[in-house]
């Protein structure tokens, strides 16, 4: 069981991890770690994804979304602000 108390220096990596996938977002639609952004870059624990299937299809369907990279760009500069707001 994970304690709450112990997350807090994953809580304090939050934000930037969000910033630095908002300034990249096409870095979550490379399924491919060797290419130079590593799982360390794509995941805030810096663990492969669970489900590697689930990119593989969104990196199909990338280009029927012409508007993914900057929906991904946007959540994450939310999602950062938010943070840091709440800090």
């Amino acid at each position: 069981m994970v304690n709450l108390l112990d997350l807090g220096d994953l809580h304090h990596k939050l934000p930037q991890f969000c910033d630095s996938i908002a300034a990249n977002p096409q870095i979550l639609l490379d399924d491919n770690p060797d290419n130079g952004s590593g799982w360390d870059l794509k995941n805030l624990d810096g663990k492969p994804w669970v489900n590697l299937q689930l990119i593989a299809a969104i990196c199909i369907m990338a280009p029927e979304l012409p508007d993914l990279e900057k929906a991904i760009s946007d959540m994450f500069s939310g999602a950062a602000d938010g943070w840091q707001a709440g800090n």
